[in-house]
């Protein structure tokens, strides 16, 4: 018990530390003093220092997604508002921006059908991000702890069965937010990515002289399943593959 404690603190420290940084009050405060100004292009400027300066923030991430927004840049806006929700799985304010740019791009592609008990599985891993689950482990383990304490200090039948019936619920809860805490860290995360260039053709080999397949627009999210020398192979929403150069899109 001892051991899976200390896993769940290392599991703790280690989704909290690199997920964010403190934003600089004084820089954020401008840049959204500018956006608030309708300054669009100095807003997004200086929320763009901030992200080269290496501070990371589902908020930041927002707040720049916004700002390319105004300026019409709907590609780079979903690419910001999909790293915030990397960040943020469970706020609703950038998954109804996301859906919202999403309906003004020019490709309307069909999601490929996914079985209901993993649309449930990821929609559920979806409820916070590697820290909130983490936090929920730990708190279990530690209600589990205490339940358990109980549990062999208690004399009575009736309340010791009850007691290892909400230490079995506890132990499942924690165990499955382990999981899915491991599920929401960064490197554990498809590799996906957001067509940036205005039009794409799609290729079946990754080589300028390969068959065209079809063509797509900036905008589009795809996910990454392969890469060889500027080209890489992407998965599509509606389930079809092909290779396009490194340069038209941007990794989330």
């Amino acid at each position: 018990m001892r051991k899976l404690f200390f896993i769940l603190l290392l599991i703790c420290a280690f989704c909290t530390n690199g997920k964010s940084q403190l934003v600089p009050d004084s820089l954020f405060r401008q840049a959204n003093a500018a956006y608030m100004a309708k300054d669009y292009a100095q807003a997004l400027q200086l929320y763009g220092q901030l992200v080269q300066a290496g501070y990371v923030s589902a908020e930041l991430y927002y707040n720049m997604g916004n700002a390319c927004y105004r300026q019409e840049q709907l590609a780079n806006a979903l690419l910001w508002y999909e790293r915030a929700l990397r960040l943020d799985p469970s706020n609703a304010d950038i998954r109804a921006n996301i859906a919202f740019v999403n309906a003004q791009t020019v490709d309307q592609m069909e999601q490929m059908p996914e079985f209901f008990l993993q649309r449930w599985w990821k929609a559920l891993s979806a409820l916070f991000s590697s820290t909130g689950w983490a936090v929920v482990s730990i708190v279990c383990a530690l209600l589990f702890f205490t339940v358990l304490a109980f549990f062999l200090l208690s004399s009575r039948v009736e309340r010791r069965l009850r007691l290892l019936l909400a230490a079995i619920l506890l132990l499942c809860v924690t165990v499955l937010s382990v999981v899915f805490a491991c599920r929401q860290l960064p490197q554990n995360l498809p590799e996906e990515a957001i067509v940036t260039a205005y039009s794409v053709t799609v290729k079946s080999t990754p080589d300028a002289s390969g068959t065209d397949l079809f063509t797509v627009h900036e905008g589009m999210k795809v996910r990454v399943t392969d890469r060889v020398g500027d080209w890489m192979e992407v998965l599509f929403p509606n389930g079809n593959k092909g290779w396009i150069r490194k340069n038209q899109a941007e990794m989330i």
